[in-house]
């Protein structure tokens, strides 16, 4: 809750104070002055990819996907990453920040709503990297390859939003810091319930790979022998005479 309070403090801070007087106008026009062609499709991959159309249509495939291992897994993701996403809607109508002039900029997409800050975009990969962390730790499992291959993600999508000319600084600084806000209190509701229901699954997981290596071991007679037909007992001359005589 405290960094959703923080967030919002600095949107309604940086929008009063305004975008020339904290120089991050200056910074999106001395990033437009040195655009690149292969930056530029980077960019606008970035933009269609993560945009409000194509990024729920991921989120959804990849948790089919993933639903076929693990449904605990999938829906998890899909949940924190929706509800880590959707928190910037909120920051959106409280703080109301117009989008960079778009002749200044040399805006590459053009934006006019005033919902600027924070950056949906950004928020989206965010909260899909704390979504699948969140996860994982859920599961009892280790976060660091997450966070290695996650960080510069966030970065790169961030980075793109200021390419474009859609965003400021402040705008994709915030994204993660709302997404995180809300992943957090989510666990933090749901956390217990879902770690119970985690450690229980891997429980009976050992519990089925215990019992794939024993695949007899409910079937014995009152001598404590097998009774499936492996290749060991028929071969006993016992066996063999009973089966020879009918028997």
């Amino acid at each position: 809750m405290l960094l959703l309070v923080v967030g919002v403090i600095v949107g309604f801070t940086v929008t009063s104070i305004g975008a020339q007087s904290t120089g991050e106008l200056s910074l999106d026009v001395t990033i437009a002055d040195h655009r690149d062609g292969v930056l530029t499709w980077l960019a606008r991959f970035v933009n269609v990819g993560f945009g409000p159309l194509v990024a729920p249509a991921l989120l959804l495939v990849s948790c089919a996907i993933v639903w076929q291992r693990s449904r605990f897994a999938a829906l998890s993701v899909a949940g924190l990453t929706i509800i880590g996403w959707l928190s910037v809607e909120a920051g959106k109508v409280l703080v109301h920040r117009m989008r960079p002039p778009a002749a200044t900029v040399q805006a590459l997409v053009v934006e006019s709503k005033p919902d600027s800050y924070p950056c949906g975009h950004t928020a989206f990969a965010a909260a899909l990297v704390f979504a699948i962390a969140a996860t994982m730790l859920l599961a009892q499992h280790s976060t660091r390859t997450v966070w290695l291959v996650a960080m510069p993600f966030i970065v790169i999508v961030a980075a793109s939003r200021l390419y474009l000319g859609a965003h400021y600084l402040s705008d994709v600084i915030a994204s993660p810091v709302f997404a995180a806000g809300t992943v957090l209190i989510a666990v933090a509701i749901a956390g217990p319930c879902c770690f119970a229901y985690a450690t229980a699954k891997k429980a009976q997981q050992r519990d089925d790979t215990a019992a794939a290596d024993r695949p007899d071991a409910g079937d014995r007679n009152g001598d404590g022998e097998s009774t499936h037909p492996t290749t060991r007992s028929i071969l006993r001359p016992a066996t063999l005479a009973r089966i020879v005589h009918g028997s």
